[in-house]
């Protein structure tokens, strides 16, 4: 199984889109750290919480975000961040990153989600985003932020087996807001939008699934906006395939693609899994891109995260189209992780099934 892969960086600048030059931040962790405000009873820190965020980031949040009844498929292109890195050996490769808003009684949590392997043992990273206008996007004018200590910017799942990283957003968007005056456009894939147990068990065992991201780097370079595609469940979602947090679908998931996240999304109606029509749109935030499959020389079928870098391939090995999926609880488990370690009080979430 191979992770999907990073390709060349395709360059930032094009006829008729102004992509900002790189803006350098450093010392996540405190700045983190610096947002949160520690209350304690005893003199034991209790609680953490982030004070009110900028306007601009409550108003993506609120206007347009993708939630569990969303019926904008648009939307979707709004929730991805393309992620660029140089490694040890100076090599470039592109990813996908996405971001999540996770609830915490009552208190919005924002994090751009990626795989590990994605942004993890890199040199140098950055990452790309939309700006605003008028609580518009301004389609070709984007924000490119590299970010100095990379590697600490960054936060595994605590099991090393799962494939997926989380970096605290807000700190991003208030450093970009008050040291370069620019206000970001993007959307939210909200908490809410992954499956209850209740809702997986009406999902049928082959569903057409979508996914955005940036598929051997490709995307639209004078509008800055990622590519989406289609394919469908190769496993039953409610099933754990092979005992891990994992799903594969059928689709042609090529470098560039880690990191993608994975909807099931149907516009107007959707068929029940046992029969009939309900006439609502539906959108369930299912998981996360992380590896493929491939057929060697010796027929032998591996797996291996998708690559971010292009690397030279033995003509023998053969992608075979069936993507690996981290299942979306996984994301929950690598926030909460997160927060407990900056003493955040969690027990108020309801778990995901």
């Amino acid at each position: 199984m191979r992770p999907a892969c990073a390709v060349p960086v395709i360059p930032s600048r094009r006829r008729g889109t102004c992509l900002r030059r790189e803006r350098i931040i450093g010392g996540l962790a405190e700045r983190f750290k610096a947002l949160v405000l520690k209350t304690s009873k005893g003199g034991t820190p209790s609680r953490v919480r982030i004070p009110d965020p900028p306007p601009s980031s409550q108003r993506n949040l609120e206007k347009g975000s993708l939630d569990a009844t969303s019926d904008h498929c648009g939307t979707a292109f709004f929730t991805t961040v393309r992620i660029d890195t140089i490694s040890s050996n100076g090599s470039q490769g592109s990813g996908t990153g996405f971001l999540f808003s996770h609830k915490v009684c009552e208190q919005n949590f924002p994090f751009v989600v990626t795989n590990k392997h994605v942004v993890m043992g890199m040199r140098e990273g950055a990452l790309s985003f939309l700006q605003s206008r008028d609580m518009q996007p301004t389609l070709g004018n984007g924000f490119r932020l590299r970010i100095d200590d990379w590697a600490q910017a960054w936060f595994g799942h605590p099991d090393p087996s799962v494939d997926i990283a989380v970096c605290p957003f807000a700190p991003l968007e208030a450093y970009i807001k008050q040291q370069h005056n620019v206000d970001l456009f993007y959307r939210y894939v909200l908490g809410d939008t992954i499956p209850t147990p209740e809702q997986i068990a009406e999902v049928d065992a082959v569903e057409s699934v979508t996914f955005i991201g940036y598929p051997n780097g490709i995307w639209d370079s004078k509008n800055l906006l990622p590519v989406a595609r289609r394919g469908t469940t190769a496993s039953p979602i409610e099933v754990d395939f092979e005992g891990t947090p994992r799903f594969l679908i059928d689709a042609s998931v090529f470098g560039g693609s880690s990191g993608s996240p994975v909807f099931i999304l149907n516009q107007g109606s959707w068929a029940r899994k046992h029969g009939g029509l309900v006439a609502v749109s539906r959108c369930y935030f299912v998981g996360v891109i992380a590896a493929v499959f491939f057929r060697t020389h010796l027929n032998q079928i591996i797996s291996v995260p998708i690559p971010t870098q292009v690397q030279p391939m033995v003509q023998q090995q053969e992608m075979i189209d069936l993507g690996i999926v981290f299942k979306a609880r996984t994301v929950v488990e690598t926030i909460e992780a997160f927060l407990r370690a900056h003493n955040v009080d969690i027990s108020s979430t309801v778990p995901k099934a």
